[in-house]
């Protein structure tokens, strides 16, 4: 069974074509294939590998914050 990788939709920017990326630790766009979101996370298929920083705002209150890329599998190790 293939692990998903997801991260919080706001993690995820659009460029106006509609091409997906995401900013890596130190700030730069890294291009990113999206697959199935719910709306509060979205699956990443291509891009990104597990233990990747992504930076992003959570939401317009918090202030930047990085973090972990992790699979889905939700259990703590």
């Amino acid at each position: 069974e293939k692990q998903v990788l997801s991260l919080p939709a706001d993690a995820v920017s659009y460029h106006s074509d509609n091409t997906a990326y995401v900013l890596d630790e130190n700030g730069q766009e890294k291009a990113v294939t999206i697959g199935v979101s719910d709306g509060d996370y979205v699956e990443i298929t291509d891009g990104l590998s597990e233990g990747d920083i992504v930076r992003y705002i959570p939401s317009v209150s918090d202030p930047m914050s990085d973090m972990t890329v992790s699979s889905g599998d939700s259990s703590d190790e």
